[in-house]
């Protein structure tokens, strides 16, 4: 615990919270459903030429198939660096399932029963100009339209 002290000490922003983590292994609680973000708020998702770079969110209430889903995020395309969430599956509709994709590599695992009402939360960051004519909103609709 000194080391995380120590690291507070000199971190830029002091009042923020930090965790010590081995491995990048980080308890999910910490990094989703904190309550600190408000939803309706788009200042973070909003394009910036100067960087590059796009960030924007996506959710649905309505569950997906996993294939259909899994199908979905391997179909976006290259400029899409890094996507991830939290996804409501047909499936296992008492487990909340976390997804990961960087580049062409896709991870998911379970994570325990729903805290709250279920729903697909996907977060996706890549080149600025990505979600032209809403993209990524009419990519996720018709995977959900297509699932089994």
């Amino acid at each position: 615990m000194q080391r995380v002290g120590d690291f507070r000490e000199r971190w830029l922003f002091p009042d923020l919270p930090s965790y010590e983590a081995r491995d990048g292994h980080v308890p999910p609680q910490y990094l989703l459903d904190t309550g600190l973000h408000d939803p309706s708020s788009t200042a973070l998702l909003q394009s910036n030429p100067a960087s590059g770079f796009y960030s924007q969110s996506w959710s649905s209430q309505k569950p997906f198939s996993y294939a259909s889903f899994k199908s979905a995020l391997g179909a976006l395309p290259a400029s899409v660096f890094r996507a991830k969430g939290v996804l409501y599956c047909i499936d296992f509709p008492d487990t909340r399932i976390v997804f990961q994709k960087v580049g062409s590599r896709l991870e998911f695992r379970e994570d325990g029963p729903w805290r709250g009402t279920p729903e697909t939360r996907l977060v996706i960051i890549g080149e600025d100009g990505l979600d032209q004519d809403g993209f990524l909103q009419k990519h996720m609709e018709q995977s959900l339209a297509a699932r089994s």
